[in-house]
């Protein structure tokens, strides 16, 4: 950090990997300040001394040569806007299909009843859960979640080997990616505006995009990244996390996401949660180049914005199923 300070570069991102894949984007404070809520925010989630600083994206228009010590170690650099904008997949209009949601899953004639719904998506997380809730004592927001994929998604169901079969697999090309697509909703907003050009967030969202750490346990190999949201309505407010490539995953694990950020002024906000397939639309980071609507790209709905979620609240999903509240932080 002293050597891209010492070269007039300030660091916007930190990324770390061990315990968890994850990072830190800054906010308005310090580099000081911020680190050491980095530190904090990894300790709160896994106990212990914070894992090593694996990586770190730096702004400003420097060369690479000025930044001395750390200049054999730079691996791309890129222009700060948007590599590639695609279509935006968002509605929250859509209404959530399938029976009511079961744990464990019906059986006989619930079953058979369950069956005549229109089918889950083969790619998408079988089930899962969100959590969200204030963080006591401090002015944050913490969003909670699992997701666990069937053998359809990313298992070898032939037995051969591989994971050819798997919808992911795309023959002499890129394979597909996947994004826990998970966004607040400002009901009241009905302009045309979009990200980055949004104006009171924190005072329309429950949560900010702002110094927020996020962490996984999804392996190093299938590359997770926190989505970039330029393009989205304003409407929105993005907290998806997404894997360029999935069939590093494992089917039957239970995979988590953490996430603390700043808090925002609102109560709470309405909330969908979309499993997306995606492919690249460019060369460059997964955060940017994922895109969500193209040649063999598919969603599935989880959690729909007409559904009665709420942010302040655990909610239960099942692909295929409506999806069931069942717990609630918020008093009365």
């Amino acid at each position: 950090m002293a050597a891209a300070s010492a070269a007039g570069a300030e660091w916007v991102e930190l990324h770390h990997t061990g315990e968890g894949e994850g990072g830190y984007t800054l906010g308005h404070e310090s580099p000081v300040d911020a680190l050491e809520e980095y530190k904090e925010d990894v300790a709160d989630e896994h106990g212990g001394a914070p894992p090593r600083i694996s990586g770190m994206t730096l702004g400003g228009d420097v060369s690479t040569a000025s930044l001395g010590t750390i200049a054999s170690r730079v691996v791309s650099r890129q222009l700060a806007s948007q590599i590639y904008q695609g279509d935006e997949a968002a509605d929250d209009t859509l209404p959530e299909e399938g029976p009511d949601y079961e744990d464990p899953p019906p059986a006989g004639a619930r079953r058979a009843a369950a069956a005549a719904e229109p089918p889950a998506k083969q790619f998408a997380p079988a089930y899962g859960q969100v959590n969200t809730y204030n963080w006591t004592g401090k002015q944050s927001r913490r969003f909670a979640e699992t997701l666990t994929f069937p053998a359809e998604a990313v298992g070898d169901t032939d037995g051969d080997g591989d994971k050819k079969e798997s919808p992911f697999e795309v023959d002499n090309a890129l394979d597909h990616g996947y994004e826990h697509d998970l966004k607040l909703i400002d009901t009241d907003f009905h302009g045309s505006r979009r990200h980055p050009f949004c104006t009171d967030e924190r005072e329309r969202f429950w949560a900010q995009r702002k110094g927020y750490t996020w962490t996984t346990n999804f392996p190093k190999g299938s590359n997770p990244y926190f989505d970039d949201p330029t393009g989205d309505s304003c409407r929105y407010l993005d907290f998806t996390i997404g894997v360029e490539y999935p069939l590093q995953l494992d089917p039957g694990v239970q995979y988590t996401i953490r996430i603390r950020t700043r808090a925002g002024l609102a109560v709470n906000n309405p909330y969908y949660l979309n499993a997306q397939m995606t492919f690249r639309g460019c060369s460059g980071d997964p955060k940017y180049c994922s895109n969500s609507k193209g040649p063999g790209t598919d969603g599935q709905l989880l959690i729909g914005g007409q559904s009665g979620s709420r942010t302040q609240e655990c909610r239960r999903w099942r692909k295929g199923y409506r999806s069931r509240r069942t717990c609630d932080f918020m008093e009365g």
